[in-house]
C-alpha cells in the first residue's frame, strides 16, 4: 500500500485532477441509471482518495463536496422526502461528513507516512544522513552529474584514537564528540553539500559542482574547525580523510564510495590526521568487473 501510493504522489497533478472528476461524473451517471436499492457511496471515496494523495487536504476536501454533490443529484428522487421533511438533509449533511472524515483521516496518515520516511533517513545520533540515505543522494549527484557534464567530490572521513574517548571517558562522551563533528560538518559546508554517518566514526561527505581546486581548500578549512572543536572539548582525536573528485561518475555509489575508502585507508597507511586527494575519470578508469 505504501508502494502504491508513494507511486501516486509523483503523478502529474493536472493528470489525477482531470482522472478525479472524469471519475466523478462517471459514477454519477452509472449511479443515475442504476437501481434505486444499488448503492455506489463508497466508490466515490476513490476520486477523494487520488485527488487528496496528490493534491493534498484542501483539494482533497473540495473533492469531498464534489462527490457528495454528485452523489445526492444521482439520487435525488430516492433521497427526497415529504415536504418538510429532513431526512434528505441529513443524510446529504452525514456524506459530506463521512466523505469528510475520510479525507482528514487519509492526510493525517500521508503525514505519518512522511514522517516515518524522513526520520529512516537520518542517523538519530547525529541528525546527518544515515548511508542508505546517502547512497540515495550520492545515487541522484551520479546522474545530474552525467547528464551535465560537471565534476563533483566525494569525502570520506575517518575520526583517529576515537575508541580511546569511549574507553577513557565513555560512551556518553563518544556520542557527544560524534554529535559534535556532524555540527561541524553542517556548519562548515554548504547548503547543497550533504553529510553523511556511514557507521561508527566514519562519515562522509557530497560536494555537488565541486572540482579539485574549490574542494581541496574547503577540506582544508573543514578539518581546521573539527581540529579546534576536539582542542576545545578535550578530545585527543584527529581526522583522516580520503577524497576523490570525479570528473565522470561511474554507474554504482557503492563503488564509489569504495574508491573513497580506499583512499582513506591508504592515508591512514601513510600517517593519521592527513588529507589524501586525487582525481577520477569513471570513463577512463572504469570499476573492475566481477
Amino acid at each position: 500500500m505504501v508502494a502504491v501510493i508513494g507511486r501516486l504522489r509523483v503523478l502529474p497533478l493536472l493528470g489525477v485532477m482531470t482522472a478525479g472528476v472524469l471519475l466523478l461524473c462517471i459514477l454519477g451517471l452509472i449511479d443515475y441509471w442504476a437501481e434505486a436499492d444499488l448503492s455506489f457511496l463508497v466508490l466515490y471515496l476513490v476520486p477523494v482518495f487520488l485527488v487528496t494523495i496528490r493534491a493534498g487536504l484542501w483539494t482533497g476536501a473540495l473533492t469531498s463536496v464534489a462527490g457528495t454533490a454528485v452523489w445526492f443529484l444521482a439520487n435525488v428522487n430516492t433521497v427526497q422526502g415529504p415536504p418538510g421533511d429532513i431526512l434528505p438533509v441529513w443524510n446529504l449533511a452525514g456524506t459530506l461528513a463521512v466523505f469528510f472524515f475520510f479525507t482528514l483521516i487519509l492526510f493525517a496518515l500521508l503525514q505519518a507516512l512522511d514522517q516515518e520516511r524522513e526520520m529512516s533517513r537520518y542517523d538519530p545520533l547525529t541528525g546527518i544522513a544515515n548511508r542508505g540515505y546517502f547512497l540515495e543522494v550520492l545515487d541522484a549527484e551520479i546522474g545530474r552529474s552525467r547528464r551535465y557534464r560537471r565534476p563533483f567530490t566525494l569525502v570520506y572521513m575517518d575520526l583517529d584514537h576515537f575508541k580511546t574517548i569511549n574507553e577513557r571517558q565513555g560512551h556518553a562522551a563518544g556520542d557527544a564528540l560524534l554529535r559534535k563533528v556532524a555540527e561541524t560538518l553542517v556548519q562548515g559546508t554548504r547548503s547543497v553539500d550533504t553529510p553523511g554517518r556511514l557507521g561508527g566514526d566514519e562519515f562522509a561527505l557530497l560536494m555537488p559542482e565541486t572540482g579539485y581546486d574549490a574542494s581541496r581548500t574547503a577540506l582544508a578549512n573543514l578539518q581546521g574547525q573539527i581540529a579546534r572543536v576536539m582542542t576545545e572539548n578535550g578530545w585527543p582525536v584527529t581526522v583522516t580523510i580520503g577524497a576523490v573528485t570525479y570528473t565522470s561518475p561511474y554507474q554504482s555509489a557503492e563503488e564509489m564510495i569504495g574508491i573513497a575508502d580506499r583512499s582513506l585507508c591508504s592515508r591512514k597507511a601513510e600517517g593519521k590526521d592527513g588529507v589524501t586527494h586525487r582525481i577520477v575519470d569513471g570513463q577512463e578508469n572504469p570499476p573492475p568487473s566481477g
